[in-house]
């Protein structure tokens, strides 16, 4: 009889527990099988809303290309009137709006200060200047990008307006379209769920209303949900109408956290997965009320060691995985850095190239000035006996002025081809002698002269006429002032007038100085840390070797002196100085 009832209470125990645990397992599938389904389908529809929020920001920057484009907006930037510009914002509001449903636009000066606009003012655009799409359109380039105005978060694009001959940048046009409820509408058509757009504390626009009570509860959840803003992971939140919740951080076009995201989807598991999981419950309970009386001693302790043995593998599998990420990791980075030095070296490679190319054009050039000074040269030697046997016979006053003017020009002439010879000559060992520098400005100026008066280019002496000589080699020392006239000629092609060429020669101490300015637009601080080095060229591809002032610098160290370049302190060109040793003092 005691046997009887302890078997039935056993079994009635037995029941009991295995009721319990059919719940338990029920409700731990459930929400299993509801979970993994949730986390797929949430980063699934993220990724789509990211590339969606995308596509429409970049749908901006046809109106404010259509904005820019405008010829009147080109002449309202270059004017004052503010005529114009009450006429220009009605027109280009009726634009924007009525093709692009754009309700909100800037137009910004050069400087990207606010000059007229729209629902965008000076605050909403206060810190525009350090936007990377800002930074692109002052590089000619359209750009756009989300972006908080004012606290709120915005779709914005920026493009350039460019005016004038030359068709240099004058401005910017700005438009924005806010995160709002529409904007919320559109993201719900191209998605086919529900949007939902939080803020710090508040709720900011949706595609859908949200009661009070709802917005508290996922406000609430926003805030213990430690997202994470790298993997953009979103988490899961189950809602009683059937829901699952994606929820993720919303971030600027600078890397700034402007906002949350929501996208309500429906749980396809729910019903279906508790019915599977039921049935499936009550077989296994069915079974194990069968079974459990005689296998659970011996299958409880085999169970047991064999999950201590699976959990051990895991954790050896998750460490060997981590450390194979990390060396693919590192394999990944020293690819890079590899393949980054290697197009560095082939690019430094062709840039040589193409120098010593212009090299030797040049060389070639040279060669060929060689010849044509040496065919000029017997012309003009009997050019110059026919007007001297004119001029013993000529007793005609005005012809004999006309002839003295040509044997000046046949003079200069030969001293510029003199010259010319002797700065050509190949082979010919460096000789000093002690020289006059201010004779060397001034044959060089000879041989430039052309060139200056060619480009509108004025020239100024200022000569020390007691500068004492200097010990030097001549055709070296001329090579280098004729190197720094032109390249001061060169660098006032596109100045506007006056353009002022500037040559002074003083003595400081033990030291003789000639001073090279120009009225051009001066040197930026890349140049001048590279000016000295070879191949380093400021002119466009193929007009330069950059090898001129190299050179001149091997000369001018070699005779013993300093040459330096830097930017006028008024700003308006460079300035040249060369010093040479001085040598003895002028005579009277």
């Amino acid at each position: 009889m005691w046997n009887r009832k302890r078997f039935v209470l056993s079994f009635v125990l037995v029941a009991l527990a295995a009721l319990l645990a059919y719940g338990g397992i029920v409700y731990v599938a459930t929400m299993t099988a509801t979970e993994e389904v949730g986390q797929e389908l949430a980063a699934t529809q993220w990724q789509t809303l990211q590339r969606i929020i995308g596509q429409l920001t970049t749908e901006l920057i046809p109106a404010a290309k259509e904005a820019a484009g405008r010829p009147e907006l080109a002449a309202a930037l270059t004017s004052s009137a503010g005529a114009e510009w009450s006429a220009l914002e009605s027109a280009l509001s009726s634009t924007l709006e009525d093709v692009f449903s754009v309700r909100m636009w800037a137009v910004l000066d050069r400087q990207g200060r606010w000059s007229a606009g729209v629902g965008l003012g000076q605050e909403a655009i206060s810190d525009v200047l350090s936007w990377r799409i800002f930074q692109s359109a002052q590089e000619g380039r359209g750009d756009a990008g989300l972006y908080a105005l004012a606290g709120t978060p915005a779709a914005v694009a920026i493009v350039p307006v460019r005016g004038g001959g030359a068709g240099e940048i004058i401005g910017f046009v700005m438009v924005a379209r806010p995160l709002d409820r529409a904007f919320m509408e559109r993201l719900k058509a191209y998605l086919g769920r529900e949007v939902l757009l939080f803020g710090e504390g508040e709720f900011l626009a949706g595609s859908r209303p949200l009661s009070a009570q709802e917005e508290a509860v996922r406000l609430g959840y926003i805030q213990r949900a430690n997202l994470r803003p790298a993997s953009y992971l979103p988490a899961v939140d189950h809602l009683p109408h059937n829901l699952l919740v994606a929820t993720g951080e919303l971030w600027d076009a600078e890397n700034r956290q402007i906002g949350y995201l929501q996208i309500e989807i429906p749980n396809p598991a729910g019903s279906t997965i508790r019915t599977a999981v039921t049935l499936a419950s009550l077989v296994a309970i069915l079974l194990g009320l069968a079974a459990s009386f005689i296998l659970a001693q011996a299958i409880g302790s085999r169970l047991a060691e064999s999950a201590d043995m699976l959990a051990a593998r895991e954790r050896e599998n998750a460490r060997l995985y981590a450390e194979v990420q990390q060396l693919n990791r590192r394999l990944e980075k020293l690819l890079s850095e590899r393949t980054t030095q290697l197009r560095a070296a082939m690019s430094e490679l062709q840039e040589a190239r193409e120098q010593l190319i212009q090299a030797n054009r040049l060389a070639s050039l040279g060669s060929l000035t060689a010849g044509l000074v040496q065919g000029l040269s017997s012309p003009v030697a009997t050019i110059s006996s026919v007007v001297h046997a004119l001029l013993a016979v000529e007793q005609d006053e005005e012809r004999r002025r006309q002839l003295e003017e040509i044997r000046e020009s046949v003079l200069h002439c030969q001293a510029l081809l003199a010259r010319a010879r002797a700065y050509l000559r190949p082979g010919r060992a460096p000789r000093r002698e002690l020289t006059d520098l201010n004779q060397l400005v001034r044959d060089s100026l000879d041989v430039t002269r052309h060139i200056h008066e060619q480009a509108e280019i004025t020239v100024q002496l200022d000569l020390d006429e007691n500068l004492p000589r200097v010990l030097v080699d001549a055709a070296q020392i001329q090579q280098v002032l004729f190197n720094l006239l032109l390249n001061a000629g060169e660098a006032m092609e596109n100045s506007e007038p006056p353009r002022l060429l500037t040559i002074r020669t003083s003595r400081a101490n033990d030291m003789v100085r000639v001073v090279v300015e120009d009225s051009g637009p001066g040197l930026s601080t890349a140049d001048l840390n590279h000016l000295f080095e070879p191949f380093y060229t400021t002119k466009p591809a193929h007009q330069g070797t950059g090898l001129g002032l190299y050179i001149s610098r091997q000369i001018i160290e070699a005779h013993g002196g300093r040459i330096s370049g830097e930017n006028r302190p008024d700003g308006r060109g460079a300035r040249f100085v060369v010093e040479l040793p001085a040598g003895i003092p002028a005579k009277g």
